[in-house]
């Protein structure tokens, strides 16, 4: 504070409100002009703060007042409107006078003033130093309704007679205090000799110190004293986050990212004006996500009609102005998002608040752009709390497991689907909603993951790729490449051409031409039957050497034969004084006299590299090959065109690759040992990664029936979520059957991962889909880095392809079917939220209701009218038939198990599975699609064809 307070008198005095102040609960109860209340409004106001509701009516009664109010409590808009009714906008004029310690406070009073003022047509300047004068002085000429100004400037103006007084009817001192502790006391005296003798005053101050009461005494007349205490509200039992935005435009792609969240409990979503409440909602239904909103311009019977909705959970995710901030509960909502964080702190405890009713838990999420840092560290200071940056990585169920007393969690759905695709996937997904989203989040997950140093973003260069069977293109890349790796790009670009070591990606290929030469059949061959040099060796005991004859190539195949790594191999003929020279005669000798079992043969699953190494001599066998390079190269590579794969690194003129060897001499680039190129030697690059996923979704080298039979799992591991195949690995994932939803069903997501060091790729396919993509990565963190990408892709686009199938089931299948030659009979298909498959919303034969419950779901068998190739289920051109199976949960429907949140135990008892065909085709649909459209169904066991009602 400033010199000479006495501050054993301002211990002692005291400041209560006057008698006199009553509150007026709404702005309509102060009668203001209509225009200002449109302004109000339109700025996101809904009902007045304490400060608002006490000295608005008093200071526009002409009042001398003094309030005293902390910072945040909506002070500002206090003055600002009672300036605002009282000044007379048809006079151009300078009729009130604000002044503010800083230069960006004055500018901020002055765009508050601006924006209540909009439907007003009023005249506002900041006059502050550090400004052009001369825009000062052409401004305060052309006249102004209100400054708003530091004391100097202003000072300045009026000596320079530019700020004209004669017509100032209010002088308003913001944030007294902090006024006087700067050293304006003589300046604003200089201001207010100037002022008529009846302008009104007005000191708005946090606190109210000695020297502050000393010049209301000598400025003010019997002045009105406005105190409003800081509210009581508690934040215990809110856990806070912010999501750090880098711009304004990615707040809707945020939050589009966290809708399925929102919809799990109930989640109102905070905006701070009217208009954006209306475009942020019209965003999201453009987007097809179901919303509802509310703000005080509606009318009153419209917002009635909403909350009910809302209370009564038919409306899940809200949008609102603060209308929603103060009084309102509903005790389903457990996440509030501030898309906007509040004008004002008091408003930010009100807000999230609605998330923690009834000593209930709850999460509050507050978007923050780089504009916005300083307003939430001072919601922090103010409330003494700590909001943590979420990560963006955060389960659904981590969310949930914060607002724990949630009625809802993540759930099965409650009838159970077959396992397989929910929908056909007979159409181009590239033009949906869902993928469009998907393409816009990912690259802000991927700054996400810079930014928090999961990923090293000088040290990595990577590519994405995400490709569709359905259209046989990639439809999404993106490619990254950091400052330390420009050096290693031969060609200057990083593109789907360019070539990158793929690892145990190489253990794909070497299953996929095994199982092109020798069919699946190879699968139950011993491997002594190609390799008779592994039989035979001298010892009895299993605990010491590998029994050979009890192990098949599928054991191998599907890494259930125990041979673990060959670690051991390679260091028992390691000669560091000479150049790597290992023979296959000398691998095959080790592992028959030599290797020790990891585990007993079909026992589970153990990694193998080493079992990929044979496998690669299998291969050469079945070829009529004398090396694995040979042999893959005459199966895969020239068949399918795979002209930048190779098993040894690529040389020539005009390369396109990551050599990483051009700045660290220590690279696996070009290490290459042709007896282990079968476990991880292969070199590609994205486009022929892209060619070779889509030669498998489309059975191009393998029968239809072989692919599916190889696309299964072969063992599990210790989680429910992880299965192996051969040598798949399979990530067993639990989408959301629709958008928003926290109803799932499992899909199975085929994928390897590879890893030669500094070099490490993610190869994945989802047959449920038919879309693939791969992941290339270079770099000294490119092991660690492989994992969250892998997720992070995985998760976003595996999801939004399940929700394009769910949006074109709707536009393409579901409707109205009818047999015109038989009155009375008819079925309809729906496509419902939360529940898997299509349904059976009516079903009438002949007047006679065949329709016993509504548990009755349709889901598609593969089997088709073109081929069996799983190419066909991609097909979104032409006529075709598709078999679909209809499943009916015997009454009454079990619940769920619980692992899979249903009230079960341990066991299903659905038994979905085992129903089909029990009575033969009473249960089968034939759907007969022209260009991806439904345009009748036939149902066989009735005779009935049912066209699709116009």
């Amino acid at each position: 504070m400033a010199e000479g307070i006495d501050r054993r008198a301002d211990e002692r005095m005291e400041f209560s409100t006057s008698k006199e102040v009553t509150v007026a609960p709404t702005f309509e109860d102060m009668h203001l002009k209509e225009s200002l209340l449109r302004g109000i409004y339109a700025y996101g106001y809904e009902s007045p703060s304490a400060v608002q509701s006490r000295a608005i009516v008093q200071i526009c009664k002409g009042r001398d007042t003094i309030a005293q109010a902390q910072s945040g409590t909506g002070k500002t808009a206090t003055f600002s409107i009672s300036t605002l009714q009282v000044i007379d906008t048809v006079v151009r004029e300078t009729q009130a006078l604000v002044l503010s310690p800083t230069r960006e406070l004055a500018t901020q009073i002055q765009s508050v003033i601006m924006a209540l003022g909009d439907y007003m047509n009023v005249q506002c300047h900041a006059c502050i130093g550090g400004t052009n004068i001369g825009e000062d002085i052409r401004k305060l000429d052309y006249g102004q309704h209100v400054v708003s100004g530091t004391p100097g400037r202003v000072a300045d103006m009026i000596r320079r007679r530019h700020l004209r007084t004669r017509h100032i009817k209010m002088l308003i001192l913001d944030e007294a205090d902090e006024l006087l502790n700067r050293g304006f006391r003589e300046q604003i005296y200089d201001v207010y000799r100037y002022l008529p003798p009846a302008t009104q005053v007005v000191v708005v101050s946090a606190t109210l110190p000695y020297d502050v009461l000393d010049m209301t005494t000598k400025f003010m007349t019997d002045p009105v004293r406005v105190l409003v205490k800081r509210d009581e509200l508690t934040l215990e039992g809110i856990k806070q986050y912010f999501i750090a935005v880098e711009k304004e435009e990615w707040k809707f792609d945020t939050l589009c990212d966290l809708y399925d969240t929102l919809t799990i409990t109930q989640a109102v979503i905070f905006c701070n004006t009217r208009r954006k409440v209306d475009w942020l909602t019209d965003k999201m239904r453009e987007a097809n996500f179901t919303v509802s909103s509310m703000h005080g311009e509606m009318p009153q019977k419209e917002r009635d009609s909403i909350m009910q909705d809302f209370r009564q959970g038919n409306s899940r995710v809200l949008i609102s102005t603060d209308v929603w901030a103060r009084g309102i509960d509903v005790q389903q909502v457990s996440l509030v998002i501030n898309y906007d964080l509040p004008t004002n702190r008091e408003n930010y405890i009100h807000r999230i608040g609605r998330s923690g009713r009834f000593g209930r838990k709850g999460v509050a999420i507050n978007f923050v752009t780089s504009d916005d840092v300083r307003i939430l560290r001072d919601i922090e200071l103010y409330y003494s709390t700590q909001i943590d940056e979420m990560p963006m990585n955060v389960l659904v169920t981590s969310l949930l497991g914060l607002a724990a007393s949630s009625a809802a969690t993540i759930v099965a759905t409650d009838e159970v689907p077959l396992i397989g695709p929910a929908f056909i996937s007979n159409f181009d997904p590239s033009n949906s909603t869902a993928i469009h989203n998907a393409r816009t989040k990912l690259p802000r997950l991927m700054e996400n993951l810079f930014s928090k140093g999961t990923l090293n973003r000088t040290d990595l260069a990577f590519s994405i790729d995400v490709f569709s069977a359905a259209t046989n293109k990639s439809i999404y890349s993106y490619s990254h490449v950091g400052k330390d790796a420009n050096r290693t790009l031969t060609a200057g670009v990083l593109n789907d051409k360019t070539i990158a070591r793929i690892g145990s990606v190489t253990k794909l290929f070497t299953a996929y031409a095994i199982i092109a030469k020798g069919g699946m059949e190879v699968f139950a061959q011993p491997v002594t039957h190609f390799l008779p040099e592994l039989a035979g060796n001298s010892s009895d005991d299993p605990l010491l050497r590998l029994d050979w004859k009890d192990i098949t190539v599928g054991a191998l195949l599907s890494q259930q034969a125990g041979t673990g790594g060959p670690a051991d191999f390679l260091m028992k003929y390691f000669d560091p004084d000479e150049q790597l020279n290992y023979t296959t005669t000398d691998f095959l000798n080790f592992m028959r006299d030599d290797k020790r079992p990891v585990i007993s043969p079909y026992r589970n699953a153990i990694y193998s590299d080493a079992g990929f190494v044979i496998l690669g001599q299998v291969l050469a066998r079945l070829a009529g090959k004398k090396t694995y390079s040979e042999a893959i190269r005459e199966t895969i590579f020239k068949p399918l065109g795979l002209d930048s794969t190779s098993t040894s690194a690529p040389k020539g003129t005009g390369l396109n690759a990551i050599n990483r060897k051009l700045i660290d001499a220590n690279s696996s680039w070009g290490l290459d040992l042709e007896v282990v190129a079968s476990s991880g030697g292969i070199y590609a690059n994205g486009a022929d990664l892209r060619t070779a996923g889509l030669s498998i979704l489309n059975s191009e080298l393998l029968s239809p029936t072989n692919t599916s039979e190889w696309m299964k799992p072969r063992s599990g591991t210790g989680s429910l979520v992880e299965l192996v195949g051969a040598p798949w690995e399979i990530s067993r994932l639990e989408i959301p059957v629709s958008p928003g939803s926290n109803r799932t069903r499992i899909s199975d997501l085929y994928t390897k991962a590879g890893g030669n060091g500094d070099y490490t790729t993610i190869f994945a396919l989802s047959p449920d889909h038919g879309i693939g993509y791969s992941i290339l990565i270079a770099g000294l963190t490119a092991s660690a880095a492989r994992w969250p990408l892998r997720d992070t892709v995985g998760e976003t686009f595996i999801p939004a392809a399940e929700h394009a199938t769910w949006e074109n089931a709707r536009r393409n299948l579901a409707g109205t079917f009818v047999d015109k030659s038989a009155p009375g009979t008819n079925l309809t298909l729906t496509v419902d939220k939360g529940r898997p498959g299509l349904g059976l919303g009516a079903f009438w034969i002949k007047g006679v209701n065949g329709r016993d419950n509504d548990h009755w779901r349709i889901y598609p068998t593969g089997l088709n009218s073109i081929s069996r190739s799983l190419s066909s289920l991609y097909k979104s051109k032409g006529r075709m038939r598709v078999a679909h199976r209809m499943v009916q949960p015997a009454p009454p429907m079990q619940p769920r198990a619980a692992v899979e949140g249903g009230k079960g135990g341990l066991f299903d008892n659905s038994f979905t599975w085992m129903d089909i065909d029990f009575q033969g085709p009473a249960d089968e649909l034939i759907f007969d699609l022209v260009d991806g459209r439904l345009v009748s169904v036939e149902l066989p066991a009735a005779g009935l064809v049912l066209d699709r009602l116009k």
